[in-house]
């Protein structure tokens, strides 16, 4: 029944502080209607045919409205509305049955068109602005005047607020602008302003004459919905333990990438960057990591599975829920092991249009940047270490080695008078511009809504000038829906749509591994040269270092990398159509598209910076590839909402889902000698030649995956107090064998609202909700990739080539199999047990939340062990476990003094990660090697990703110490030491120091994530403040390590810790000495593992609504605000951001999803960003 209030008229519908607008619509077309004839005409024509006997009042105003078009208002206080009546009236109207139903009752009734209020003859209070009467004594009161209007807190006026003078039946109603004029006492004290879905609000007067207030909604947020997968469910109903971000919270961090703004939000959830540069992706975990393989969670748009939210705008989502628990997720089954994030996009409202423009333009600047050494400082240090290997002084000028010989400008850098090239600020970018303008529109009418969004983001880098990159986006956003067939109140049949499409052009610069980051070069690079000569050119090598990697790295940059450019497009969305032949039974059908498309571009120009190999190009290249990415799913589901005597509530679900993806195709290429000297006419075509030598050309198939879905859910309730849902899903993919390929997904979970029970009435003064929550459930993940149970067939021309017969001179090709199959490969699953309770107290003002979890992820994939007799590669099996434990805590208050509200939001998680598992012959896996060896393992007894090297024990500080450290045999345990080496723990105690000794000496995933926000809000000033962090963690702070596979060599730069080095005995215990073939930068140990906990004050925002002071502005919001991003960063970690998700184990972009993380090789940083803003709605 909509039953709707007015005055101390109370919308009694689920969601009923959502409703004021449609409340003031409503009233205004009250008073419209008064003066219509047809409002007269309506109610008696209108007949009613009625025979019911102990039904209750509210069951009479629900027949009415039922068979009508009648809404009644009314207050809950002043209508006794489970009075039991009789009705029985013949081809009568509405007055002559509620005549019968308030006949010897103190109740009476308004008939303004449509609208009945039902008033009460006691409690003088009217919709019309009419006073009270109030209770006199028999000495008239002297009075005084006071009038004002109330407004809610975008503005808007609040009509029907009931206004009285606190402790008497002295009171109004505002009017349809929400003013009011009261004639009060002298001696008056106070004014309470009460509306039924407000907070009641009690102002001193004091001798004031006007009096304007804002009232503000009740903040329980209880009947308010949220997404479960395939549905909604009430927020108290709930049984799993999900985390619901708004959108417009998610908007108001002003980022550009959604998972950006949702750092810090929601307990659980660990997000971390790949690259602070613009357009780059983040790495997302869900309680823990819990495969060797992709720990993506599940993305769902609007229904629709897909792998990356990257290319939606913040502006157009409505809300993002995540399902963290098992019982949450396993409607989504064997994609779900690593959690599921729904994402709703803003969908159409009926009523008037609505126009919202939000615009921001930003600076962004470098937070923090990495203290290189000066020419100065890095000449002692070159000397120390070169002396230190019985060479003569670099600073003696007839050394043909010195400075005085290889070294330009070698007297003005003596003199102090040029202090060096600091190379990343050569390549810093002040004030690198960012905005973002976006346009939604939303309206519709009661059969048809719609809602349309536009959005164009643009952010520059800021590192790599001359050539730093440079992100675009356009985003268009279409949802709409429309009914098409109605009988009554019921929606027969209902269709429409949600479209997302997204077109981003990048230009980036490189920041992968240690042979595709691009920062790695000016880290080492040394500060004696300059970047550009007199006449404005790329400055040559000097001949102090000729070295590839010491080639000048603003040049190389940008011919070598920096000329690029990538496009790519993205279509998501989906046609849906909603049968509905019973009352909320729905049968819906949806077929859906996730197709991409990406098109990449690079140039290099011949140049010459060195005679190195590296510092050359002998002629220019073209490189151009183009990738799509296409996929279907098509759904049908079937639900049914019901009740059995009024006390038992059943939500049932059934459906079927089939999706079929990788149906795309890549082809590229790149060649030599171009006819253009320039990015734009960088095409293949463009380079006529053909040469084996540089020529490559490649087309392959997307691999394609299909999956076949079943799956059920019943959700019970009994009395809305006990809780009950059960999940059954079956997937069959493709991308297991024939006998493997189905598997199953049950979960269970329930619920218990505590203070719906009488022996919880008397905490009611300040509890005022309580659930308890347990579930557990099965998920899988079936991403494992292709044929990964097969066993390929392999072409390759050397490997697999052969000489037949006498004729040596030329091969045969053949082919072999790449590894051992295996067709019992099953799914990777993840078991999951959650225990938690919500809460809610001291008049809502207060929310808890606290989960208790224990995930088990069993099966993940390893190589097995074999002889090296089978002739090829290891079967894949299923040989790896690991279990996440954990705690989150989730705490608000939201509150108000007068007209200053004001709240506080906190969260905090533990996660204790350690594998069980590792079926290989080894016992553990590694991490691949990127040009520093195997730097991280995933090993029983440990957590994953854990730092594996070296452990020092301080510095040998004289040669005695050396002596000393001794073995059993009283052989030395580190012969080649110095003193100023490394002192190195013998781990296996078996007498000398080799990569056995290798150990546990950090790991990148924290113990600790939380975030912190607080808002405050007076007289349409507000103000927010949001923070995140983590702790338990380290990274590994690699620009200092030496390789013989990597760029850092002999004469490459230092940070000024170097300075604190180990120079004689005593001077450091820490940080050893340099020498010239930096032994002790070799070896990969704890030295380079440092503390990288941090708190991050996020986002600060200051902003004024105008509307609120000029109330007659053509706006309904006019609100423009100022905010910095990243203000500062609370961390030990030396590093130019403690924020690292890049891991050494991904490819040369370092896009690749991972296990990895942590490892810093001159890690991108976020920018510190000044943004100035507007909000303006229509």
């Amino acid at each position: 029944m909509k039953k709707k209030w007015i005055g101390l008229l109370y919308y009694a519908g689920p969601i009923r502080t959502k409703l004021l607008l449609k409340m003031k619509l409503l009233t205004f077309l009250l008073c419209l209607s008064v003066a219509s004839i047809a409002s007269t005409t309506y109610s008696q024509q209108t007949k009613f045919t009625m025979n019911f006997e102990n039904i209750t009042v509210e069951q009479v105003f629900q027949k009415v409205e039922d068979n009508s078009e009648f809404i009644f208002l009314y207050s809950e206080q002043s209508v006794d509305l489970t009075r039991e009546v009789t009705v029985s009236v013949t081809n009568k109207t509405v007055s002559d049955i509620l005549d019968q139903l308030f006949e010897g009752t103190q109740n009476y009734y308004e008939i303004n068109d449509r609208q009945i209020s039902i008033l009460e003859k006691k409690v003088e209070t009217t919709p019309l602005n009419k006073t009270i009467p109030e209770v006199k004594d028999k000495e008239q009161e002297q009075k005084k005047s006071i009038s004002g209007k109330v407004t809610d807190t975008n503005g808007e006026p609040l009509p029907g607020v009931t206004v009285v003078v606190k402790g008497t039946t002295i009171g109004i109603t505002t009017d349809f602008d929400g003013n009011y004029a009261l004639e009060v006492p002298v001696d008056a004290e106070i004014l309470s302003f009460s509306f039924v879905g407000m907070k009641t609000q009690d102002v001193i007067i004091a001798g004031q004459t006007q009096i304007s207030v804002t009232l503000e909604e009740e903040t329980i947020g209880l009947e308010e919905v949220v997404a479960i997968g395939y549905g909604v469910q009430k927020k108290k109903l709930t049984t799993g333990a999900n985390a619901q971000v708004t959108g417009d919270v998610l908007f108001k961090q002003n980022t550009t990438e959604t998972l950006s703004a949702l750092q810090g939000q929601a307990s659980g959830i660990q997000i971390s960057k790949n690259s602070g540069q613009p357009g780059s992706d983040f790495k997302i975990n869900i309680r823990g990591l819990g495969t060797n393989g992709d720990a993506t969670p599940l993305y769902v748009v609007d229904g629709i599975p897909t792998s990356s939210i990257s290319f939606l705008s913040p502006s157009d989502i409505e809300s993002l829920d995540v399902l963290k628990d098992a019982a949450s997720a396993a409607i989504y089954g064997a994609r779900a092991a690593n959690g599921v994030v729904l994402v709703t996009t803003k969908q159409g409202k009926a009523g008037k249009t609505t126009i919202t423009l939000d615009s921001y333009y930003g600076w962004q600047n470098l937070y923090k940047k990495l203290d290189l050494l000066n020419a100065q400082e890095y000449a002692m240090i070159m000397n120390e270490s070169w002396v230190s290997a019985g060479n003569n002084s670099l600073y003696d000028p007839l050394n043909p080695d010195g400075f005085a010989q290889t070294v330009p400008n070698w007297d003005k850098i003596q003199n102090g008078i040029w202090m060096g090239t600091d190379w990343l600020e050569e390549i810093r970018v002040k004030n690198a511009p960012t905005q973002n303008h976006s346009l939604n529109i939303t309206g519709g009418t009661d059969k048809s809504v719609y809602s349309i969004g536009i959005s164009y983001n643009q952010q520059k880098g800021i590192l790599g000038k001359p050539v730093e990159s440079n992100y675009e986006r356009v985003t268009i956003r279409i949802n709409s829906d429309h009914k098409l067939i109605e009988k009554n109140e019921l929606t027969i049949l209902k269709v429409g749509e949600n479209l997302n499409f997204s077109m981003s052009k990048n230009n980036s610069l490189p920041t992968g591994s240690a042979y595709y980051n691009f920062l790695t070069r000016f880290t080492i690079m040394h500060p004696f040269s300059s970047a550009y000569d007199e006449e404005g050119s790329y400055k040559d090598a000097i001949p102090w270092s000729t070295s590839g990697a010491h080639v000048n790295p603003v040049g190389y940059t940008d011919y070598e990398l920096g000329q690029n450019i990538s496009k790519n497009q993205t279509l998501l969305g989906n046609l849906y159509a909603e049968l509905q032949p019973i009352d909320n039974l729905i049968w819906r059908n949806s077929i859906g598209i996730d197709n991409g498309l990406s098109r990449n571009r690079r140039f290099v120009p011949e140049y010459y910076l060195s005679p190195a190999i590296d510092g050359q190009n002998l002629y220019s290249k073209i490189f151009q590839t183009m990738e799509s990415s296409i996929g279907w799913i098509y759904e049908s589901t079937i639900s049914y909402d019901f009740r059995l005597k009024e006390e038992h509530n059943f939500d049932v679900l059934t459906g079927t889902s089939l999706q079929h993806t990788g149906l795309g195709e890549s082809i590229g290429g790149q060649n030599g000698y171009s006819t253009f000297n320039d990015l734009e006419h960088a095409y293949l075509s463009n380079t006529p030649v053909i040469n084996a030598t540089y020529t490559s050309l490649y087309g392959d198939p997307e691999v394609e995956n299909v999956i076949l879905s079943f799956f059920g859910r019943l959700n019970y309730n009994f009395k809305e107090t006990y809780l009950f849902t059960a999940v059954m899903r079956a997937d069959g993919s493709s991308n297991f064998a024939s006998n493997n390929r189905w598997g199953y997904f049950p979960s269970f979970s329930t619920g218990w609202i505590m203070t719906n029970e009488e022996f919880m009435n008397k905490s009611k003064s300040w509890l005022d909700y309580f659930k308890l929550r347990a579930s557990w459930g099965q998920n899988g993940n079936q991403n494992i990739g292709a044929f990964a149970y097969s066993s390929n067939i392999i072409f390759d021309g050397v490997g697999a080539s052969y000489f037949y017969g006498t004729d040596k001179g030329n091969r045969t090709l053949g082919a072999y199999p790449e590894k051992i199959a295996n067709p019992d490969l099953i799914w990777e699953t993840s078991e999951q047990t959650n225990f938690g309770f919500d809460a809610k107290l001291f008049n809502s003002r207060m929310g808890l939340n606290i989960d208790v979890y224990r995930k088990t992820t069993k099966d993940w994939l390893v190589d097995a062990p074999v002889l090296d007799s089978y002739g090829t590669g290891a079967p894949t099996i299923n040989g790896g476990d690991v279990r996440n434990q954990g705690v989150e805590l989730a705490l608000s208050w939201n509150d108000n003094i007068g007209e200053f509200r004001y709240g506080f939001n906190g969260n905090i998680s533990y996660n204790q990660n350690k594998v069980t598992k590792v079926a290989n012959e080894e016992g553990f896996i590694e991490s691949d090697s990127r040009g520093f060896g195997a730097l991280q393992r995933a090993m029983v007894g440990l957590p994953f990703s854990v730092f594996w090297g070296r452990k020092t024990d301080g510095v040998f500080q004289n040669q005695s110490d050396i002596q000393a450290y001794i073995n059993e045999d009283g052989s030395l345990i580190q012969p080649d030491a110095e003193p100023g080496d490394f002192r190195y723990v013998d781990i296996n105690e078996d007498g000398i120091i080799n990569d056995n000794d290798r150990t546990n000496i950090g790991k990148s995933s924290p113990d600790y994530t939380f975030g912190l926000s607080a808002n405050a809000e007076f007289k349409g000033v507000d103000l927010s403040i949001t923070a995140n962090g983590v702790t338990g963690n380290q990274n590994a702070m690699l620009y200092h390590m030496s390789s013989n596979t990597t760029f850092r060599v002999y004469k490459s730069n230092y940070t000024t810790e170097i300075l604190n080095r180990w120079h004689g005995e005593g001077s450091s215990n820490t940080v050893p000495r340099v020498a010239q073939d930096a032994t002790n930068f070799t070896f990969f140990s704890d030295y380079f593992v440092r503390d990288a906990g941090y708190l991050r004050i996020s986002n600060i925002t200051l902003g004024y609504d105008i509307k609120k002071g000029f109330r007659k502005i053509p706006f309904s919001q006019l609100r423009i605000y100022c905010s910095v991003q990243n203000l500062y960063t609370f961390t030990k970690y030396s590093g130019m951001d403690p924020e690292v998700g890049f891991g050494n184990d991904q490819d040369s972009e370092g896009s690749s999803p991972s296990w990895t993380s942590g490892i810093d090789l001159g890690f991108y940083p976020s920018p510190r960003t000044f943004l100035i803003g507007a909000n303006i709605k229509f």
